[in-house]
């Protein structure tokens, strides 16, 4: 039986310039079979819209880099990317958030109650 062969994941890196984004990346491309690269600068006009159109699969940005807190601010990520992993880099804390979001529909009071109950602890 033959193995099926997967799909390299798409990984957009957020960045405008970060030494920390670039050696991740760096590392990243060892292991080429599993992800494909994309580099996108949030200062560009049309970075959003860019983002949305690759809908990749993982977002990494720096959290401390100034042009992605202002230009692609992580509420706005979570908005316009339900279902995309989106990690944050902090070297300062030396630690990576990774954060998802879902998107539901929500009718009325009833179809809001049952999204709470379903992601409550059993």
């Amino acid at each position: 039986m033959q193995k099926e062969q997967r799909r390299p994941a798409l990984v957009v890196f957020l960045s405008s310039g970060s030494l920390l984004l670039e050696g991740v990346a760096n590392r990243l491309r060892e292991r080429a079979d599993r992800v494909q690269l994309e580099l996108l600068d949030p200062r560009m006009p049309d970075a959003l819209s860019r983002l949305d159109h690759l809908r990749p699969a993982v977002v990494i940005l720096d959290a401390a880099d100034p042009w992605v807190i202002e230009k692609c601010p992580l509420t706005r990520l979570l908005s316009d990317l339900p279902g995309t992993r989106i990690i944050e880099l902090d070297s300062q804390a030396q630690q990576a958030r990774v954060v998802t979001s879902e998107l539901h529909a929500a009718r009325d009071v009833s179809d809001l109650a049952d999204v709470i109950d379903g992601h409550l602890p059993a």
